[in-house]
């Protein structure tokens, strides 16, 4: 499986998404689709010029991603961005963010409370102190916050 992902992943990088969805297909004939797989014909599907469906399609296998694994966060992601930018249906996008927003904070909390533990064991607990004290608040990327507030300002004034 990690053969197909991989060489997916290389083609969509390259923008030889159409080369990335013979792959796909190959993969599903063997039966071997996963919710990450399903994700990538998405985007493939949504950015190739020689479509081999149509958007719907590319909906669909974010659902199928969803029904394989529905707390699989790049599905929930890209299923409400789908909405929100191609159906331009906000409140059909909402939950689904609001979902993947509560499954990433909770990895995240998990991720730093486990480095913590880590450095703990492998540095010192005055080295895993310090990991917990600059990581204890959700850092995001703000350069993308402030477009977005930029874009918004604009429609306000």
């Amino acid at each position: 499986m990690n053969r197909y992902l991989d060489e997916v992943k290389r083609l969509y990088r390259s923008e030889k998404y159409d080369d990335a969805l013979r792959i796909i297909e190959e993969a599903e004939q063997q039966t071997l689709v996963s919710p990450a797989l399903l994700v990538w014909k998405s985007r493939c599907l949504q950015l190739t010029n020689n479509p081999k469906g149509d958007l719907a399609d590319a909906q669909t296998s974010l659902e199928q991603a969803l029904d394989l694994d529905d707390e699989y966060a790049p599905a929930l992601i890209d299923l409400a961005y789908f909405h929100l930018n191609v159906s331009d249906d906000a409140e059909a996008a909402l939950p689904l963010l609001r979902k993947a927003f509560s499954i990433s904070r909770d990895s995240i909390t998990e991720c730093v409370i486990g480095l913590g533990q880590c450095i703990s064991e492998t540095d010192s607990p005055n080295a895993a102190l310090a990991f917990l004290q600059r990581n204890a608040k959700l850092t995001i990327d703000s350069s993308k916050l402030e477009e977005l507030k930029a874009e918004l300002e604009k429609s306000v004034t």
